[in-house]
């Protein structure tokens, strides 16, 4: 099989041990490129919209930081949370 780079909501998942899940979001997350899981929420870092956004399981997503980072490209969880 095989799928263009571009393929909207691709997702190719080589090894037999993971499982994918896929969602809607009740809003545009823009350009994401950085995802982080913690404690219950989908953290997207929105190159797009300069912002920090997180998710939860039903698809709701909330803006932590609008516009207030330049390209954020990752994000990373500190021991504090």
């Amino acid at each position: 099989l095989a799928l263009g780079l571009h393929w909207p909501g691709s997702v190719v998942v080589t090894s037999p041990d993971y499982d994918v899940e896929t969602w809607r979001l009740d809003q545009e997350a823009g350009a994401v490129d950085g995802l982080r899981w913690h404690d219950g929420w989908l953290y997207l870092a929105s190159e797009g919209s300069s912002s920090v956004l997180r998710a939860d399981f039903s698809g709701h997503v909330e803006v932590m930081n609008e516009g207030a980072l330049s390209s954020p490209e990752d994000l990373v969880v500190d021991a504090s949370g």
